[in-house]
């Protein structure tokens, strides 16, 4: 069953073309809640004196921990290039009360 099936009759084509709240996307959502992966530069492994990397690995071992930095790609020592699932799915646009508290 797709959402349009289920919300056909609640929802109809927008006009207009900017976003508004209640308005349905399809759009990448990424898994948030899965094991920790990333890609670690075998040069960490290899040469703890390279500063250019053209292969990785993947690990899930002491994250933002490596200790050693990149110029190419660009990553500090204790950035990490994440691993992330994600998939299209159907989200609607939220948002949050507004309050005048003054400011």
């Amino acid at each position: 069953m797709f959402l349009e099936d289920l919300i056909g009759g609640y929802y109809e084509t927008k006009t207009s073309t900017g976003p508004e709240p209640g308005d349905i996307y399809y759009t990448e959502t990424y898994y948030a809640h899965e094991n920790l992966e990333f890609f670690r530069p075998v040069a960490f492994e290899d040469n703890k004196t390279a500063t250019h990397a053209t292969k990785f690995r993947i690990a899930t071992d002491k994250p933002f921990n490596h200790g050693f930095p990149l110029q190419s790609p660009k990553l500090e020592i204790d950035e990490e290039f994440l691993l992330i699932r994600a998939k299209k799915r159907p989200v609607i646009l939220l948002q949050p009360a507004y309050r005048n508290n003054g400011y």
